[in-house]
């Protein structure tokens, strides 16, 4: 039963509390029984024994993706995807992860923090995402952040890489 299995690997653990099979076995279970708070603990002890960066990176993505879908506390998911910003950089699953967040909580001074630091980092090439993400920034500046100058630039910057973008040209007309 994965009670039982539970029980074993545990007093696997406290007679080795390094015992990465254990805390491995732990992580399954508890993810296959939806026991959050106790997957969080492996995944903490997991992340102070990993030395390997790009390994504590994902264990990083795993405690603020639990955070956010199954926990359901985006402060926490917050603190978490910022604390991968400021081991490892801007980088755009993190930025993405907060731009969904705070555009949820509607904390809109932080989202237009977010935008622009995904607009400085993603491909340039990607006009679609480029094009996206200028409107949105565009929008909140208007509605939210009451700053028409930077929304007016983000509508004109976003006109000259789509000249047909409605809502960037309505929003200019009004």
């Amino acid at each position: 039963s994965p009670e039982r299995a539970v029980e074993v690997n545990r007093r696997i653990l406290e007679l080795d509390e390094n015992n990465e099979v254990a805390l491995s076995a732990l992580e399954r279970l508890y993810l296959a029984t939806a026991r959050y708070p106790e997957l969080l603990g492996v995944y903490e002890k997991k992340l102070a024994l990993e030395t390997d960066p790009q390994a504590r990176r994902s264990i990083r993505y795993r405690i603020a993706s639990l955070f956010e879908e199954e926990v359901k506390d985006p402060a926490r998911a917050v603190d978490s995807y910022l604390a991968i910003l400021v081991t490892d950089g801007d980088e755009l699953p993190a930025l993405s992860a907060l731009d969904r967040i705070y555009t949820q909580t509607a904390r809109h001074p932080e989202l237009g923090d977010i935008l622009a630091r995904e607009l400085a980092i993603v491909d340039p090439a990607d006009t679609a995402a480029v094009v996206d993400l200028k409107f949105r920034l565009g929008r909140l500046r208007e509605e939210h952040l009451s700053d028409v100058a930077g929304a007016i630039d983000c509508y004109r910057d976003l006109l000259d890489l789509d000249p047909s973008h409605a809502g960037a040209r309505e929003s200019l007309e009004r």
